[in-house]
């Protein structure tokens, strides 16, 4: 189906439903109703306008796939078709079925809250949950069945799978943000929050419970919970749909992600603590609710600002942009370095090994001819690790045998350089390549720039950090803020997590020192 005719047909529904929903409303609701309890027209109406925008919603819908789609078209059909089955079952009208319908009416829509959240973290991250939807369903199933077949002996088993049914969206959600980065990290943190907005309501039914029990609130109770009811399905029709959308929204903000969280969790807090209070009201007194309600709330405010901190780091993408930074000072001093190697340091390579292949003709002996092939085999090899190094590559000697091997084969041409306590062991790959190119920068800074006569070289690991020193006798004057080279090997050490540092040497040059994580 396109997504013109998708959304016709959504807007249609929802159009459909507005002479429906009055008609339904304008058949009364006596007081002495079959259902034994009353909702005035105006509930009525916000429950049926909460169908008709999650019908808009889900027709506004541009992702391809059916399953949300699906989902968010029976969330806003039954949302939308409970108050009218309430309504007629309130006016005796249509029987049997009718107040049956009334009775589950609920259900549909609730399973669809619980289901939306996983539906749409499975399409955003292209990870799978069909297990975690089999469960949900099943439970679900569990939970209207039971009390259907009148076996009052089941009647903790169905409550426990209903409850149970809340929670299954947390444990298929949020563990599914840590595995992921950028943007779908924020999609699959909203994803998470939809996943929590039906447990809020929850807590919110269970404080009109022990407020209706303690303070005989009866219809006023029920109202705010089916205005509850309301707005936890437009709530989760909200965020699923901000979640999948092909263009992002202002929701996928950072500063929109923690305020939404912080609100949903001070709400549950609130719930909660209320519902404790009340609880304890009518079996202790007023004295005893309040404590109640004061102690639950620290309990659970303490809970929830653990909760956002660690939220917090989990959406803060500043890692992203460090990383994304670091890799555009990359690019750009990967061009500007092959631009220098092709016009410079590759062709004047290339003019003495070719020299050296003409002199070769000129000798006689076997031996002499024999040397410069080596040679000039050698530095045609050199040529080609430095158009590598060129086009960002990582040399073949690093991969093979290791950043030893790779420093060692680096400055063996070089004069005046000293290597110490070089690692003899293996580390992870790209602490290997991010120390290797740390000293290439450091000595191509201290053999171009500072016309050092001596540099000394120390890689050491030490409890889980690798550090890597390059000093010289040069000019000194090196600074981070000037030079594309030593600001693009900052950004790259930083976005691996380390720290790269530049000083005037004793009694005179330069001093660079990177401290790299490599536990």
């Amino acid at each position: 189906m396109s997504t013109s005719i998708w959304r016709v047909a959504c807007t249609g529904l929802a159009g459909i439903g507005v002479p429906v929903a009055a008609w339904a409303i304008a058949l009364g609701w006596p007081a002495d109703n079959p259902l034994g309890f009353m909702l005035a027209p105006a509930t009525l109406a916000v429950m049926a306008l909460a169908g008709m925008l999650v019908l808009v919603l889900a027709g506004r819908l541009d992702t391809p796939g059916w399953p949300v789609r699906a989902a968010m078209l029976t969330l806003g059909l039954t949302t939308l078709g409970y108050p009218c089955l309430l309504a007629m079952s309130a006016a005796g009208r249509g029987g049997p079925a009718v107040r049956f319908g009334a009775e589950i009416g609920h259900w549909a829509p609730l399973t669809m809250v619980n289901l939306l959240p996983i539906l749409a973290v499975s399409a955003v991250t292209g990870r799978s949950r069909r297990g975690w939807v089999a469960i949900l369903l099943l439970l679900a199933g569990v939970a209207v069945l039971v009390p259907a077949l009148g076996e009052g002996s089941l009647a903790l088993v169905a409550s426990i799978s209903w409850l149970g049914g809340f929670l299954i969206p947390i444990l298929a959600t949020w563990p599914l943000v840590r595995g992921t980065g950028a943007e779908i990290r924020r999609r699959a943190v909203v994803c998470g929050l939809a996943s929590v907005v039906p447990v809020v309501i929850i807590g919110f039914c269970t404080m009109l419970g022990a407020a209706e029990e303690a303070l005989g609130l009866d219809d006023l109770a029920i109202t705010a919970l089916m205005l509850g009811f309301s707005a936890c399905t437009a709530a989760t029709a909200g965020l699923a749909r901000a979640a999948v959308q092909a263009g992002a929204t202002w929701l996928l903000g950072r500063t929109a992600l923690m305020a939404s969280l912080a609100g949903i969790l001070a709400i549950a807090t609130l719930i909660v603590a209320t519902g404790a209070g009340l609880g304890v009201l009518g079996a202790a007194g007023p004295p005893a609710a309040l404590l109640a309600g004061v102690l639950t709330t620290a309990a659970l405010g303490l809970a929830s600002v653990l909760l956002h901190r660690l939220a917090a780091r989990w959406i803060d993408l500043r890692a992203e942009l460090e990383a994304a930074r670091a890799e555009r000072a990359a690019r750009a001093e990967r061009l500007r370095l092959s631009r220098d190697l092709h016009d410079g340091v590759q062709a004047h390579l290339l003019g003495i090994a070719l020299n050296l292949q003409l002199s070769g003709q000129l000798m006689a002996g076997p031996q002499a001819q024999e040397l410069i092939e080596e040679t000039v085999m050698a530095l045609r090899g050199v040529v080609q690790e430095v158009r590598a190094l060129g086009e960002g590559r990582t040399p073949a000697v690093l991969v093979d045998d290791g950043l030893t091997a790779a420093l060692t084969r680096l400055v063996g041409p070089l004069d005046g350089v000293s290597q110490i306590r070089l690692p003899q062991h293996r580390l992870p790959a790209e602490v290997e390549e991010t120390a290797y190119f740390v000293a290439c920068e450091a000595i191509a800074n201290a053999v171009k720039h500072a016309r050092a006569e001596h540099i000394r070289i120390v890689v050491q690991d030490a409890e889980d950090l690798l550090t890597v020193m390059v000093s010289d006798d040069g000019v000194g004057g090196a600074d981070l803020r000037q030079g594309a080279g030593l600001r693009g090997i900052t950004e790259r050490v930083a976005a691996s997590g380390g720290l790269l540092t530049v000083r005037e040497g004793s009694p005179r040059g330069t001093v660079v020192e990177a401290s790299l994580p490599c536990g």
